[in-house]
């Protein structure tokens, strides 16, 4: 099954984190630094910066150091061919499924 690729798995272990989700959804609406992310979570930074680089680490999110601060945006593009994928993969397993 396509499903179970690897590549799979690991977005969805990533993905099936709640804050890591709204850590998105806030990034979707503006480019945001570590701090500006960390201002909307009872979390230490540490542990905010950890869930920005799992997401970094599935090329859901860019970072750029400007300075001592790092600024995280959407990969819109890579988001959108994973998504494709995923979509193709698992409408094709749906068909094989009797």
């Amino acid at each position: 099954m396509k499903l179970l690729n690897s590549k799979y798995i690991k977005y969805m272990e990533v993905l099936g984190n709640e804050e890591r989700m709204k850590m998105l959804e806030l990034i979707s609406e503006k480019e945001m630094s570590v701090q500006e992310v960390n201002d909307h979570f009872f979390a230490a930074q540490p542990t905010i910066s950890y869930h920005l680089s799992q997401l970094k680490d599935i090329g859901f999110l860019r970072s750029e150091k400007r300075g001592k601060f790092v600024y995280y945006s959407l990969a819109t593009d890579h988001i959108k061919r994973y998504l494709k994928s995923f979509v193709k993969d698992f409408s094709y397993s749906l068909n094989r499924i009797r």
